[in-house]
């Protein structure tokens, strides 16, 4: 994964949340962040005490954050293995949008395997619009794939209480790591899927744009900012841009059996 491919997860989270994107480009995100992201993530206690002691509204930081190796000390680097990353997976853990969850079919095997289980959908935008639902799979012992994990585990009867005399296997893969590996394979995926679909985006962005420049000779202020405002809505609507939206995650134990059926399939 590149860095640059956590800005999108980043974004949402923060989006989500409401706080307010302030910049952005292809490296970077700076962020107005909510008082409550600001409690959470930048361990400013004794500033928030104080200013609910003192009946202040208080004022949250804006943060800039880099998604590769150009940036400066007025940014912060994130990636995977970062804590700020492993900060923000933990409030999402903890929000509920990632489950542990444990198989609870009958079974001779008393050892569970860890999948982590990535769920989202992909949005095309461009030439037209559509989005895809994505359910990804990795088991976390070797590295196995299974794409419509959720489809092929609907019969599954899973609980957050592991089952008695069942015992989790270790995880050698990391659960960033385990995303890394669904992301690189979706966008794979994606760019030999694409093609067609980025072709016709940017024939009929290069059409408008071309009609615009054609219909655009003032060159007073108002004019310019009219091109401007026309131009952005063309690129807005019709340049090609396909996002990975997370929905949710979990780590879900499944004991042999169903391991099998979900690795054989």
């Amino acid at each position: 994964m590149k860095q640059t491919d956590l800005k999108p997860f980043i974004k949402q989270f923060f989006t989500k949340h409401h706080a307010q994107i302030k910049d952005e480009r292809d490296d970077l995100l700076t962020v107005q962040l909510t008082k409550s992201l600001d409690q959470q993530l930048m361990n400013r206690p004794f500033y928030w005490q104080y200013v609910n002691t003192m009946g202040f509204e208080g004022e949250p930081m804006t943060v800039s954050f880099a998604f590769s190796d150009q940036y400066d000390l007025h940014t912060e680097r994130i990636h995977l293995g970062s804590p700020r990353l492993h900060q923000i997976f933990q409030i999402v853990k903890d929000e509920g949008v990632f489950a542990t969850l444990f198989d609870q079919t009958d079974s001779t095997d008393n050892m569970l395997d860890p999948w982590f289980v990535f769920n989202g959908y992909i949005q095309y935008q461009g030439a037209w619009l559509e989005e895809e639902s994505v359910s990804v799979g990795i088991l976390l012992t070797n590295g196995t794939m299974r794409f419509a994990w959720m489809d092929a585990v609907m019969d599954i009867p899973f609980n957050p209480v592991i089952p008695s005399y069942q015992f989790k296997l270790p995880i050698i893969i990391s659960l960033e790591h385990g995303l890394e590996k669904i992301i690189n394979e979706l966008q794979s995926r994606i760019e030999k899927q694409s093609k067609e679909f980025v072709k016709e985006s940017l024939t009929l962005y290069e059409q408008e744009v071309s009609l615009l420049n054609t219909l655009s000779h003032e060159q007073d202020e108002e004019s310019k900012q009219f091109y401007n405002h026309s131009h952005d809505q063309i690129y807005n609507r019709l340049y090609p841009r396909i996002d990975i939206n997370l929905i949710n995650a979990g780590l879900f134990y499944t004991n042999r059996q169903t391991t099998q059926r979900l690795t054989n399939a």
